[in-house]
Formats: C-alpha cells, structure tokens, sequence
C-alpha cells in the first residue's frame, strides 16, 4: 500500500554553502519560492511607477533626437520659427507599434482619424504664405513627406513609443506643455521659441541646467552656459542692448500647471556646497532626460511665476 502522506525534506543553501532543512512537503506538490524586494529594488519600482505617473499627467511625451555638442536640427540650416512650429506638430504623430509617425487628430468622440493638410495649418495657427513657405521647406528638407494621402514626419528626427533611438542622442518632450507652450504663442514668437529648443542638446540630464558638460553628475562641476554664450551659439547680437531686449523676450514664454504658471526659460539661483551659483534653466515640465523626479521637481520649483 503506497503511503499518501509521504513528506520530503525542503533544503536551502546557505552563505557558507551548507544545507540548511526548512521545512517539509508532501510528495507530488510544489511549492512556490518568493525572492524577497531588497530596498534597492523597491525604491528603482517606485520611482518607475512615480515616472510614468508624471509623464501621464503631462500628457505623455514624443522623444527628439539630437546631435551632442550641436544645436538641434543644426545641419538642416532651418527658417528659425520652423523648428518650433515642426516640434508642436510632432506632439500629434501615432505612437510606432500603429502606424508609425503619421500625423492624427482626435475627433470629440474621442476617435482618431488622419490629419490633412488643412487641419495643420489650422493647428499651426498660420497665414497661406506662412504656410505654405513652412510646408514647402520641411519637404525640401525631408522632414515631413506625404504618402497614401496621409502626412508622416520623419522617424529619423522623431518618434513615438518605444525607443528607437537607442545608440543616439534623444530627450523626451512633454505634449500637453509644448502645445500649451505654442499655442499661448503669436507667429511672431515663434522664432524666439525655436531659440530656446535649439539649445536642447546642451540641457543637463538632470537638472535641466544649460552647460557645456550635460553629462556631469557633480552640479559643483558644471561648466554653465552665460548668456553671451548662448547669443554666440545662436549666431545673434552680443551687443547689451540687443542681448537685454532678447532676454525679455524668451523670459516671456510660459506654462500653465496645476493652475499655476512657470517659466519656460529662466535665470535661477541655487544653494550649493560651494555658496550659490546662478544658471539658465529651460523647464523640465516641457524638455526633459532624466529621472530623477526629486531633482526636477526642486528645479521646477525654482521656475514658479511669482505674482
């Protein structure tokens, strides 16, 4: 007669390699061992979790790739104000596991459907010649093609989903806040927007911090960005004059969250190690690389419109 209530010795190993009993089993059964989180662990899950929290409420993000060292689209040698009208259209490519990056719009049923032509130019709150001189130069320069009688934008510059960009240089760009960003924007602006996107390369990871060294994890050893440097970057005036009345007008742009308003582009002071030191920052709400949501959010509390 077999014995049904036949047990076997459950063993683990322990640090010094013996064999320890831990309990008893019954023949046949299984058992299921539950590696237990190290803090470690817990805190990476967190802050995962706390990280596609934030992205959500910013409305989800599109990912920009870049050239380290250069301003963005700098080899494309674009009319200024294109570059941020080419980023805001790029808040409404489909996500890469669909049909990737062509251009959609969200019905009031909440259905998608593709974008035309007139929709764009709707969106992008422009003239005919304004236009048209938009739409004909990110064709010329491959930015944007047409196909099937759909709109695609390259997925070379960028994308939506998951990464493609894995062995270059990419951010991620928030949509509710670039069109907010936008359309709170004249045409006119637009091209003192683009200034600040074309800096986008030169954001440190964290921080958001403008420096020549973007990559540093010491904010002691940043070797910051000054204003006249950014003018030469940017190919513009290093006169006084010229430089004060750019200043007022990229201190201008601004973001509306949680009913409270924050500055695209700002000049802050922080407390360090060292004393203080002051820095440009371009908001993390709107541009952003890394994950550090601690980090970010210190800096956006610096960028707060104080009434």
């Amino acid at each position: 007669m077999v014995n049904q209530n036949k047990y076997k010795r459950i063993y683990e190993e322990k640090a010094n390699g013996e064999l320890e009993c831990v309990g008893l089993i019954k023949e046949g059964e299984t058992i299921k061992v539950v590696k237990e989180i190290t803090p470690q662990q817990k805190l990476f899950f967190s802050n995962k979790n706390e990280l596609t929290q934030h992205n959500k409420k910013l409305g989800g993000f599109i990912q920009i790739c870049y050239v380290k060292n250069q301003l963005l689209f700098n080899d494309l040698n674009l009319n200024q104000a294109t570059i941020s009208r080419f980023l805001y259209l790029a808040t409404y490519i489909d996500y890469n596991d669909r049909e990737e990056n062509v251009l959609v719009k969200y019905t009031k049923n909440n259905k998608i459907e593709y974008m035309s032509k007139r929709d764009m130019k709707y969106l992008l709150n422009l003239g005919d010649t304004a236009f048209k001189s938009f739409y004909k130069e990110v064709k010329e320069k491959e930015l944007l093609f047409e196909a099937n009688n759909k709109i695609y934008l390259n997925p070379i510059y960028v994308n939506k989903g998951n990464s493609k960009f894995k062995d270059k240089e990419y951010t991620r760009m928030f949509i509710d806040t670039t069109r907010d960003l936008y359309e709170h924007c004249k045409p006119r602006q637009h091209k003192h927007l683009s200034y600040v996107y074309q800096l986008l390369p030169f954001l440190h990871y964290d921080t958001n911090i403008l420096c020549r060294n973007p990559e540093e994890t010491d904010i002691n050893k940043l070797d910051r960005l000054h204003f006249t440097d950014i003018c030469e970057m940017l190919n513009l005036s290093g006169d006084k004059g010229n430089m004060d009345k750019l200043k007022k007008n990229l201190f201008k742009f601004y973001i509306t969250k949680d009913d409270k308003k924050y500055y695209f582009l700002a000049y802050i002071t922080v407390k360090q190690e060292i004393g203080t030191r002051s820095y440009y920052v371009v908001n993390p709400y709107v541009i952003w690389k890394g994950k550090n949501l601690q980090v970010a959010n210190d800096i956006i509390g610096y960028l707060m419109l104080r009434n």
